[in-house]
Formats: C-alpha cells, structure tokens, sequence
C-alpha cells in the first residue's frame, strides 16, 4: 500500500457497520459483530415450483442491514468490503457445485443509470469469479423500472415484479442450473418472478443466494 493509501486509512478508517467501532487495516467487522449478524440458512418460504430454495447468510436487521442500506442508498460503495467479507464466511460452497452458471437480478436501465452501479454485482461479482464460477451480469433483463419493494404492502410486491424479467435471447440457458443472486430476501415476488422466467427460458434448476433475509 502508499503512502497516500496508509494516510488515508490513518485518517478515515473503516469502521464496522455494526458498533461503529475503527477498524484495523484489512479488517471490515468486529469478530463479535460479524458473528451477530451471520445466519447462515435455507429460507423455508423460500421453495416454489420455480425456485428450488434459498440460501441467506443473515437476518435482514442489526450491521448488516445497515450496510446494505448504505451500499444501496447512500451511495458508500466502500460497504462493499463488509458485505462481500460476509459472502466469503458462507460455509456451504459444497452444495453449488451443480450450479456454475450464476446470474444477479438485475436493475432496469433507469435505476442503473440513477445509480451508477447494480448493488448485487458490487457483492458478488468477484467472490463468485474467483471461486470459477460462470458470472452473467446481463443474462437477465429488468424490462421496466419498478416501484421500490420495501416500500409496498406484501400483497402488491408479486403484482409489481410480475412478468418485469426475460432472458437476454443471446444466452442458451436450456438444462442449466443457475444460482441467482440478490441482495435481499423479503417476500420472495423478485426471486419468484426472475426465477420463472429462467425456467421459462430453459434453466433446469434455479437455487437462490441471498445477503439477507425478513422473510423466515
């Protein structure tokens, strides 16, 4: 690191999102506070006829939400570090072997450009490179901009992600599984709705991948 970098960090170190507390260089939680918020599990509502489960690594409250809200919201891209610290620490790697291809919901064009940048890709992106796995970014379209999701009653959420998502026509997804990614979990309608239109598309199998859930 230069001397520019290690002044920076002296000056303005990373904190962790969940005390608050300054943090050591190449540290991005407490120990204590990342063993807090991790809750690795299978979401039990999480099983459909298009989604064959979902996996979260912890309960969307406490840091981690905080970060997320940081990440998505505020425009602090350096979060990234803290959540995609939490996607490393999952323990299951195993039980992806069969899903190679892996593919993030994406935002539509207005949000991107609003934005800048697709949260899920900023978590995800290089974990899942790095463990070799085949990462699409653009395999899944989000035809139409959407109203936010926390922000509706649980009964309009499904109306309002239906039938948004296709699959880019320049990918053969036919008798592929797919691990498809999001940042939250909280209803279920965007990995419902994104998951049918993979399987629409041919996908065999699709797993979901989530940082956090409110969903049980």
């Amino acid at each position: 690191m230069n001397f520019l970098s290690s002044l920076i960090s002296l000056l303005f170190p990373f904190t962790c999102p969940e005390c608050g507390k300054a943090l050591k260089e190449g540290d991005f939680w407490c120990d204590i506070c990342l063993r807090k918020n991790l809750n690795i599990h299978l979401i039990n509502s999480s099983f459909n006829e298009y989604l064959d489960g979902c996996y979260t690594l912890s309960n969307y409250d406490k840091g981690i939400r905080r970060a997320l809200i940081q990440l998505k919201y505020n425009n602090q891209k350096s979060r990234k570090k803290s959540i995609e610290y939490m996607v490393e620490s999952f323990n299951y790697w195993d039980r992806f072997k069969k899903y190679k291809l892996v593919v993030p919901i994406p935002l539509s064009k207005q949000r991107l450009e609003e934005r800048g940048y697709n949260q899920v890709d900023l978590i995800f992106k290089d974990v899942f490179k790095r463990k070799n796995f085949f990462y699409k970014s653009n395999l899944l379209i989000k035809k139409r901009n959407t109203k936010v999701q926390s922000k509706l009653r649980k009964k309009d959420r499904k109306e309002n992600m239906k039938n948004v998502f296709i699959v880019n026509k320049r990918f053969n997804i036919k008798d592929k599984n797919i691990l498809l990614l999001d940042d939250i979990y909280t209803s279920g309608a965007t990995m419902l709705y994104a998951a049918k239109a993979l399987k629409k598309a041919g996908a065999k199998s699709v797993m979901g991948f989530v940082v956090s859930s409110g969903a049980i």
